[in-house]
C-alpha cells in the first residue's frame, strides 16, 4: 500500500469490504474510524508526503497532480508530433549547417519527449498516492460500517480474510 507506484493495489479483504458495502455507504465521507488500520495507514501516507488527509486538501492535491499529468502528456504529444515532422524531412541535399541544425532539433525534441514522459510518470505516481489516501479512508469507513451493519457471517468472513492475509504460508 505504501509503495510510490502508479498502481492502486488491493487485497482480497479490501475487495470484500468494497463488494459488501451498501451503495449508500460508498459516498459517506463524514464518518471517521481512527481505530482502523486503514485510517492509520492513510494518516501515515499523508505525513510521509507532508500532506494533511483532510478531504479539502486531498481534493486540491488531486486536482494539482491530475493537471500536471495532463500538461506533461500534452507536452509529450507535441514533442512526438514535432519529432515525426522532423524525421520526415529529407536529409540529403541539405547543407551541412542545415543538416546539423536538423539533427540538433531531433535531439532536442527527443529530450523534451523523454522529460515530459518522466514528469507524467512522476505526477501519476503522486496522484496515485492521493488516491490511496482516499481509498484507505473509505476502507476504514466500510470496516466500521461492516462492524455496525454486517451480519455475523459477513463479519466472520471478513475476519477470516484479514487473518489469512496476515499469515504466512509455510511449505
Amino acid at each position: 500500500m505504501s509503495a510510490p507506484s502508479a498502481d492502486l493495489s488491493r487485497s482480497t479483504s479490501e475487495q470484500y469490504l468494497e463488494d459488501w458495502s451498501p451503495w449508500y455507504l460508498r459516498w459517506d465521507s463524514l464518518g471517521e474510524n481512527s481505530s482502523s488500520v486503514y485510517w492509520s495507514l492513510a494518516e501515515e501516507l499523508a505525513r510521509r508526503y507532508g500532506w494533511t488527509s483532510q478531504p479539502a486538501a486531498l481534493s486540491e492535491l488531486r486536482g494539482r497532480y491530475a493537471s500536471a499529468v495532463d500538461a506533461a502528456d500534452a507536452r509529450r504529444g507535441i514533442a512526438q508530433k514535432e519529432l515525426r515532422s522532423l524525421r520526415e524531412q529529407p536529409a540529403e541535399g541539405l547543407a551541412h549547417v542545415t543538416a546539423k541544425a536538423l539533427h540538433q532539433a531531433v535531439v532536442d525534441q527527443q529530450r523534451a519527449a523523454k522529460t515530459a514522459s518522466r514528469e507524467s510518470r512522476d505526477a501519476s505516481r503522486m496522484l496515485t498516492q492521493v488516491e490511496k489516501i482516499y481509498r484507505l479512508r473509505q476502507l476504514a469507513r466500510l470496516e466500521d460500517a461492516l462492524a455496525k451493519y454486517g451480519s455475523a457471517a459477513e463479519r466472520g468472513r471478513y475476519g477470516e480474510l484479514v487473518q489469512c492475509e496476515s499469515g504466512h504460508l509455510n511449505p
